[in-house]
């Protein structure tokens, strides 16, 4: 059924912020404000969420693209793409070097 009063997402975010002060860096809370960030229109939020996100899971291209366009939206262009171009240098770059470059030339 859906919850046009909204209600589930207050429940969500005390459950949420719960878990961070037994475990700050609980992937799963994180996630959940920050989505919860994006369906309340408040990407200062999100994009707090999304960063520590970027910083615990660095091989997931996920958070950055998140926080990327959460920046985007709160019209901040240059920091939306300094966070993909970063994201792209980290995450991209080494997994496609090594599809395209024998594993002896890579250092």
């Amino acid at each position: 059924m859906i919850d046009g009063h909204r209600k589930y997402q207050s429940i969500a975010k005390t459950k949420a912020l719960d878990k961070l002060k037994i475990n700050e860096k609980d992937i799963n809370a994180r996630w959940t404000l920050g989505l919860l960030g994006i369906l309340q229109n408040n990407p200062k939020e999100a994009d707090k969420h999304f960063l520590v996100l970027e910083k615990e899971l660095k091989e997931n291209p996920w958070p950055s693209a998140y926080r990327s366009i959460v920046n985007l939206a709160d019209w901040k262009p240059i920091k939306a793409s300094k966070i993909a171009s970063e994201a792209m240098s980290v995450i991209c770059l080494p997994s496609c070097l090594a599809m395209i470059c024998p594993p002896f030339i890579l250092p």
